[in-house]
């Protein structure tokens, strides 16, 4: 991932660009027209070594909610990784991934789902209630996720979300 990272920055800075390490060689090639602003890279992970590429090359990092389940353990691995390297963990824009559930029968709430994507893998799911769902996100907020994917099991909890949810919830950081 580090390489595919460094060739992707080489060819939009340099023209041509060359680049060449274990798993990527490059001579001479262009990418034109080049960006004129530079293109944020995200790093979607949560595995140690992943961790510390994010640390070192990207602009912005994403991972599931909700914090003390699944965020946390990974956040303080990025902060850590950053602190070894000298960088100012504030420079990489953190973003959360949070699947809302609040059904009507809040008896009938799972509070996680597995995937078939990702075996063994279990993921959370915020909910059930539009307090329940605030809470996690403001707690999200306050570590520093200034961006979230939402997603719903169905379009009542999108509705809910919408009107009972976003009026409510609390953006600004409280530290």
């Amino acid at each position: 991932m580090a390489e595919a990272i460094e060739v992707m920055r080489a060819m939009w800075t340099q023209s041509p660009a060359t680049y060449h390490r274990t798993y990527y060689h490059v001579e001479g090639a262009y990418c034109e027209p080049r960006p004129d602003a530079p293109i944020p890279i995200m790093v979607g992970t949560n595995g140690p070594k992943a961790l510390a590429v994010t640390a070192r090359l990207a602009d912005w990092w994403n991972w599931d909610g909700p914090w003390e389940q699944v965020f946390r353990k990974p956040y303080e691995t990025l902060r850590s990784e950053c602190a070894a390297i000298g960088r100012p963990f504030e420079e990489i824009v953190l973003t959360a991934g949070v699947p809302i559930s609040l059904p009507d029968d809040q008896a009938r709430f799972e509070p996680t789902y597995e995937h078939s994507f990702y075996p063994g893998q279990v993921f959370h799911i915020l909910g059930p209630t539009p307090s329940d769902v605030i809470r996690e996100l403001e707690r999200l907020v306050d570590v520093g996720v200034s961006h979230f994917q939402v997603s719903f099991d169905d379009m009542t909890t999108y509705r809910r979300f919408i009107d009972e949810v976003v009026p409510a919830v609390r953006l600004d950081r409280r530290d």
